[in-house]
Protein backbone atom coordinates (compact mmCIF):
# COMPACT_ATOMS: atom_id res chain seq x y z
CA UNK A 1 0.00 0.00 0.00
CA UNK A 2 1.44 3.49 -0.86
CA UNK A 3 1.38 6.25 1.54
CA UNK A 4 -1.30 8.99 0.74
CA UNK A 5 0.21 11.88 -1.61
CA UNK A 6 1.23 15.27 0.53
CA UNK A 7 1.66 18.03 -1.68
CA UNK A 8 3.83 20.08 0.97
CA UNK A 9 6.53 16.86 1.10
CA UNK A 10 6.31 16.70 -2.18
CA UNK A 11 7.18 20.54 -3.10
CA UNK A 12 9.60 20.27 0.10
CA UNK A 13 11.70 17.23 -1.57
CA UNK A 14 11.33 19.22 -5.35
CA UNK A 15 12.44 22.71 -3.95
CA UNK A 16 15.83 20.95 -1.86
CA UNK A 17 16.59 19.17 -5.80
CA UNK A 18 16.90 22.78 -7.08
CA UNK A 19 13.68 22.83 -8.43
CA UNK A 20 12.21 26.19 -9.07
CA UNK A 21 8.02 27.15 -9.51
CA UNK A 22 5.98 29.94 -10.84
CA UNK A 23 2.24 30.16 -10.87
CA UNK A 24 0.47 32.59 -13.35
CA UNK A 25 -2.44 35.06 -12.75
CA UNK A 26 -3.91 32.52 -15.10
CA UNK A 27 -3.57 29.76 -12.55
CA UNK A 28 -0.84 27.15 -14.84
CA UNK A 29 1.76 26.13 -12.58
CA UNK A 30 5.34 26.22 -14.35
CA UNK A 31 8.05 23.86 -12.85
CA UNK A 32 11.60 24.00 -13.40
CA UNK A 33 15.26 23.18 -12.20
CA UNK A 34 18.16 24.93 -11.71
CA UNK A 35 20.46 21.83 -9.99
CA UNK A 36 19.49 18.34 -10.39
CA UNK A 37 20.22 15.94 -7.97
CA UNK A 38 17.34 14.14 -9.36
CA UNK A 39 15.81 14.09 -13.02
CA UNK A 40 12.50 16.30 -12.93
CA UNK A 41 10.56 13.34 -14.38
CA UNK A 42 11.38 11.83 -11.16
CA UNK A 43 8.86 14.38 -9.65
CA UNK A 44 6.30 15.21 -11.98
CA UNK A 45 5.39 11.80 -12.36
CA UNK A 46 3.87 11.93 -9.29
CA UNK A 47 1.56 14.55 -10.46
CA UNK A 48 0.93 12.74 -14.21
CA UNK A 49 -2.29 11.54 -14.67
CA UNK A 50 -3.30 13.29 -10.87
CA UNK A 51 -5.27 16.34 -11.54
CA UNK A 52 -5.78 16.19 -7.54
CA UNK A 53 -2.01 16.09 -6.85
CA UNK A 54 -1.64 19.30 -9.24
CA UNK A 55 -4.49 20.90 -7.35
CA UNK A 56 -3.17 20.43 -4.29
CA UNK A 57 0.44 22.01 -5.49
CA UNK A 58 -1.54 24.79 -6.85
CA UNK A 59 -3.20 25.53 -3.95
CA UNK A 60 -0.17 25.25 -1.47
CA UNK A 61 1.75 27.44 -4.02
CA UNK A 62 -0.95 30.20 -4.15
CA UNK A 63 -0.48 29.85 -0.10
CA UNK A 64 3.14 30.17 -0.12
CA UNK A 65 2.93 32.89 -2.18
CA UNK A 66 0.64 35.36 -0.32
CA UNK A 67 2.83 34.76 2.44
CA UNK A 68 5.66 36.09 0.79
Amino acid sequence: MTAPFDPTAWLVAFTANGGTYALSPEGRLWLGTVERLRPIESFTADLAGHPDRLEAIKALVRERCLIA
